[in-house]
């Protein structure tokens, strides 16, 4: 039976509100894919579902059995879902390929992929072994990972990162301001998910310490939607 602090239902709202703008942007760049046809919206689009679907769908299913009957999910649907949350990767990787590599498409998708093969090979051993050494569900709302899957999301960050740094050299060596200018909103949006990732390998997200993460994914989320979508207001007021 758990009884959530109001810290801790202020920490599933932000989760939530995490959740909106993740949609949010994926549906705004679905729009444009069934407008435009342009597969990379697709692609990105896809990797911002899996990661919302896949990694924190569990914890709000856990949050309203916690509010209905007192008692949280169990913790084995939280470790089946997770997995499938690197999906995003495999997704990322075909948009940024396509964006800004297409002489290495083939042997960068294959990298990657073995890379998520690897992590989904050892996650499945060590759950078929011993389910409980992968993390602790802590109070029914967070997953305190252990150190093996922290790695593994560290260097999915750290892939992240790197690509979207390439993505925004090659943005500004087009010279056009526009994309120089999303592409900058791009890198800050994923700069933020880095930290917030980062920040919460590190440490046990309990009591006001989530605000720190939680604030930062809800501001790549927003940077990220500008990145994409960059209103107009905003394009007058930074692009003379």
């Amino acid at each position: 039976m758990v009884e959530l602090l109001l810290i801790e239902h202020i920490q599933v709202y932000f989760l939530i509100i995490n959740i909106v703008a993740n949609h949010a942007l994926s549906i705004i760049l679905l729009f444009k894919y069934f407008k435009s046809k342009v597969n990379e919206l697709l692609f990105i689009a896809l990797a911002l579902l899996s990661t919302a679907i896949f990694n924190y769908y569990t914890f709000i299913f856990s949050y309203v059995s916690i509010l209905v009957t007192s008692n949280p999910i169990n913790t084995i649907y939280v470790l089946i879902f997770f997995p499938f949350s690197f999906l995003w990767l495999i997704f990322w990787t075909l948009a940024y390929t396509k964006l800004v590599q297409r002489n290495n498409r083939k042997i960068i998708i294959i990298l990657i992929s073995l890379f998520v093969l690897i992590f989904e090979a050892h996650y499945l051993i060590v759950f078929l072994m011993d389910p409980q050494s992968i993390g602790v569900f802590v109070r029914g709302i967070y997953m305190d990972w252990s150190e093996f899957v922290s790695f593994y999301l560290f260097i999915s960050m750290i892939i992240l990162l790197i690509t979207t740094v390439d993505f925004t050299i090659k943005a500004i060596s087009m010279g056009n301001k526009v994309i120089i200018l999303k592409a900058k909103f791009i890198l800050a949006a994923i700069a933020f998910t880095f930290i917030a990732v980062l920040f919460e390998s590190i440490f046990t997200l309990q009591g006001p310490l989530f605000i720190i993460p939680r604030t930062l994914h809800i501001g790549s989320g927003i940077l990220m939607y500008i990145g994409f979508v960059l209103p107009k207001s905003i394009r007058k007021w930074l692009i003379p």
